[in-house]
């Protein structure tokens, strides 16, 4: 893992609150991600994934999963928090986790994605993915993640206010 979930959750939120951020980010990912975070990254080796209609996840081995995951301040951090906590303590649950995201989320942790898809994506070794969030995708959020969210998600972690919806002209207002 070249980015720890921490610095990977500020990138992923800048380009989803800052639209000059994710256009410096979406033309010089390796320059910005750089600059953002303080150390060096190749340019060649950093891969941008845009969701679409989806939620893309990204997966990671449960090897390398910090121990104390960082708290959540949005909805997509408590399921992800959630997961990796779960994969942490059950890696043999990958395999599923990865065939059938979806399926995955309903089953182990209870939790319905409604119409919207999910993806899992997978970095390569030696390569940094950041995943660019789709604002229609988190304002689209079915009653099942509102309620995950609201409840403190599985995890049981406090921080942040997950319960922060995003309006369509990309301010933040509590729930």
């Amino acid at each position: 893992m070249q980015l720890s979930i921490a610095d990977r959750r500020h990138v992923t939120g800048l380009a989803y609150h800052d639209m000059d951020f994710r256009s410096r980010l979406e033309r010089d990912p390796g320059g910005t991600l750089s600059a953002e975070i303080g150390r060096a990254f190749d340019p060649a080796k950093v891969e941008l994934v845009r969701e679409e209609d989806d939620w893309c996840f990204l997966m990671l081995d449960p090897a390398e999963i910090d121990a104390e995951l960082p708290e959540p301040g949005d909805l997509r951090s408590v399921v992800e928090n959630d997961v990796y906590a779960l994969l942490r303590d059950r890696p043999e649950l990958l395999d599923d986790a990865t065939r059938d995201p979806k399926a995955f989320l309903a089953r182990q942790l209870g939790v319905d994605t409604g119409d919207i898809g999910v993806r899992i994506c997978r970095e390569a070794p030696g390569s940094t993915l950041i995943i660019l969030p789709n604002i229609a995708v988190r304002e689209e959020l079915p009653d099942d993640l509102l309620d995950l969210v609201s409840a403190g998600g599985n995890s049981g972690a406090q921080g942040g206010d997950p319960t922060d919806v995003v309006r369509e002209d990309g301010g933040v207002s509590g729930t």
